[in-house]
């Protein structure tokens, strides 16, 4: 469909020009950030609906195997609080997503049934599609997709989302936990291997899915970002308790330019924090940035290969 024209498009972009971060994560991060506010900063927003940890790494390593002359300075991690239950794969509505990585990503394969069964259905002129889009098809802001999508959440819908949600739950598969955990790992050492800072962000919701969201899955998810933290130079903006009522949603998780703007303001206030605007060049030291912690070393970083 067009948004996976739109993503490769964004993805062949990375590759040819130099950029200074890239975004990684679902559609709330595909929708709801608008990267003007890192002007003069140039990034390319690499999200997409479906995206899994396992996607957003390679999709990473993909860009930093082209940014050898024109270092990336930092990567922005969308972290919605299910991520690490989460593997798209195993998701049968958007498992045929693993497809399109398979063919545009370097080392990226389908592991399961579904998405082994679901991949060789796909016609041949689909699977030719990805090889012949070129960066001129890019919208790295997805502008027009975000256009697309600025509308407001009608009384009518809810009704019928409250029905939906009566039964939603994350389970807590245990395998998935632990993979996501060492990908999520993984994708940090990725990034400061390469010089690059990681930056989560966990952008909120609408608030009848808010209130749905377990309070154990939530608690279980920042202790483990708070893990994270203390051992890597890597910091989480968590803005999914940020006060916002319906007219800034257009869906149940994705933002309209309303709520693009305001979490785009908190956001650029904590990255601000960060110092994030003011850091000279790209080193491996991330000179520049105000937050700290250990950070491995190449050489250990170089050890996690892709998984």
């Amino acid at each position: 469909d067009d948004d996976c024209i739109t993503w490769t498009g964004n993805l062949r972009f990375a590759e040819k020009y130099p950029v200074d971060f890239f975004v990684t994560g679902t559609d709330f991060a595909q929708i709801g950030l608008d990267l003007k506010i890192f002007q003069p900063l140039k990034g390319v927003n690499l999200a997409c609906a479906g995206q899994d940890l396992r996607q957003s790494f390679f999709t990473a390593n993909q860009i930093f195997s082209y940014a050898a002359t024109s270092p990336i300075r930092f990567v922005l991690i969308e972290l919605p609080p299910y991520i690490f239950r989460y593997d798209a794969e195993k998701s049968f509505s958007v498992c045929a997503e693993s497809f399109k990585y398979a063919k545009t990503l370097r080392g990226y394969q389908p592991e399961t049934f579904n998405a082994k069964i679901l991949n060789p259905l796909m016609p041949d002129t689909q699977k030719e599609i990805f090889s012949e889009v070129t960066e001129k098809q890019a919208d790295v802001n997805f502008d027009e997709l975000r256009s697309e999508n600025n509308k407001s959440i009608q009384p009518a819908d809810l009704a019928e989302w409250r029905e939906l949600l009566r039964g939603l739950n994350k389970k807590l598969r245990f395998e998935t936990l632990e993979q996501n955990l060492q990908i999520f790992e993984a994708y940090l050492k990725l990034c400061l291997s390469h010089g690059a800072i990681p930056i989560g962000v966990t952008l909120p919701v609408a608030p009848v899915l808010h209130d749905k969201i377990k309070e154990d899955m939530l608690t279980d998810f920042r202790n483990r970002i708070a893990q994270f933290e203390r051992k890597y130079k890597f910091k989480n903006i968590d803005l999914f308790d940020l006060p916002l009522d319906y007219k800034n949603f257009s869906t149940l998780t994705c933002l309209n330019q309303t709520g693009t703007a305001a979490v785009g303001a908190e956001l650029k206030s904590k990255l601000q924090e960060l110092k994030i605007f003011s850091a000279q060049g790209n080193s491996k030291s991330s000179r520049g940035f105000s937050f700290g912690s250990n950070i491995d070393s190449d050489s250990e970083a170089r050890k996690f290969s892709l998984i």
